[in-house]
């Protein structure tokens, strides 16, 4: 399993004696920790995959309660063993996370207690772009063939058909504007600029897509695709 949607988790913890049988009226206590964290898969360790939460102006990691411990409070078995706790995940639906659900269940006389623990990744995102280059983005000498392989994975890791991508071709310049500082003189400050130089349709089959970048034109260069949200890699030409 690659990750799980807020709104897919639930939080169920069975209780039973050493003769297995349901504890009931047990007190159990839980919380569970939230790390902000990226992409990355195993079975893919040779793909990199964007978050694009991330370059979205409206993450917010305070808001979205990156490395707080959030307690759970308590709860008491039923006659199964079971006890269930909200997680209200949903809160949490502006970023990627690292979570871990740690639970602690007490003997009937309050003594001594058994731990058990979970940790998963929860993104709200129901597919991820990843993509993997045939040589070197830091610097592509100018005409040399250069390609991307562009996979999509769903939360299970099976790789998905994503058909209504676009892809886009930026210049990157560099520029220098003067700009007031805080101490009130000015200096010139260098800043990062963007022009589109074209756009198009991609779509990415079942195995995904192979990408050519365009090489033949000195110059820094980005390429980004896009659907709601939009990711980027960038490459010097």
């Amino acid at each position: 399993l690659g990750w799980v949607q807020p709104q897919d988790v639930k939080a169920t913890v069975n209780l039973q004696t050493l003769f297995g049988i349901p504890a009931e009226k047990r007190k159990v206590t839980a919380k569970l920790t939230l790390d902000p964290s990226e992409f990355s898969f195993a079975k893919y360790s040779d793909f990199t995959f964007h978050n694009r939460l991330q370059t979205n102006h409206t993450y917010d990691e305070e808001h979205a309660g990156a490395g707080q411990e959030i307690d759970l409070g308590e709860q008491t078995t039923n006659a199964k063993g079971d006890a269930e706790f909200n997680l209200a995940l949903e809160r949490f639906s502006d970023g990627v996370f690292s979570m871990e659900f740690f639970a602690e269940a007490f003997e009937a006389d309050g003594g001594r207690s058994v731990r058990g623990a979970q940790t998963m990744l929860i993104a709200p995102l129901p597919y991820v772009v990843g993509w993997k280059a045939d040589g070197d983005l830091g610097y592509i000498g100018m005409d040399t063939p250069r390609k991307l392989k562009l996979i999509a994975l769903a939360p299970d890791l099976n790789l998905l058909a994503v058909p209504q991508l676009k892809q886009r071709i930026i210049r990157i310049r560099h520029a220098s504007v003067l700009t007031k500082q805080p101490s009130g003189s000015y200096a010139y400050v260098s800043t990062v600029r963007e022009d589109p130089v074209s756009e198009g349709d991609l779509a990415l089959a079942g195995d995904g897509a192979t990408f050519f970048l365009p090489t033949d034109k000195a110059g820094e260069d980005g390429f980004g695709l896009f659907a709601k949200d939009m990711w980027g890699v960038c490459s010097n030409q």
